[in-house]
């Protein structure tokens, strides 16, 4: 799951920091531009790439003695 994270953290600080100005810098990364990024694509991750859609109901499992 870290892939996407990293990914949309390289895309955010490549649009994001013209757009805020007064974003920190911690090293040579926007702190701000590093957290938006990483919680949009950790939810692009969750909601599209793993499709929790298609399972629509749980398997229903008998008890086993």
């Amino acid at each position: 799951m870290a892939a996407y994270p990293f990914l949309g953290i390289f895309v955010a600080e490549a649009l994001l920091p013209s757009v805020l100005p007064f974003d920190p810098k911690f090293g040579s990364l926007h702190l701000l531009t590093v957290l938006i990024g990483s919680l949009v694509a950790a939810v692009v991750d969750i909601r599209e790439a793993r499709h929790p859609s298609v399972v629509l109901t749980p398997e229903a499992r008998g008890a086993t003695a």
